[in-house]
């Protein structure tokens, strides 16, 4: 867990966020995580039973319309980008 929390904060430290007419923290870049988790077990007749599982956790750029948002400058390129 501890490894999990290091990297989720790594990822969040580099990701791009700017203040908007319509939010406060606005995402100006896509985040995707995704994590295998794997459980590995044997059976009383020591068979081996190996279960995995794909989480993914999606957060997408804002798009929102750029005249509600008072977007310029380097916000308005960024913008124009995500949508």
């Amino acid at each position: 867990m501890k490894d999990l929390m290091e990297l989720m904060n790594k990822g969040q430290r580099n990701r791009t966020v700017a203040s908007t007419n319509m939010n406060r923290e606005s995402s100006r870049s896509h985040a995707i995580f995704t994590a295998t988790i794997r459980t590995i077990t044997v059976d009383q007749d020591n068979q081996k039973m190996v279960r995995s599982s794909r989480l993914n956790v999606i957060d997408l750029a804002g798009s929102e319309r750029v005249k509600d948002t008072g977007a310029a400058g380097n916000q308005l390129k960024e913008a124009c980008k995500i949508n």
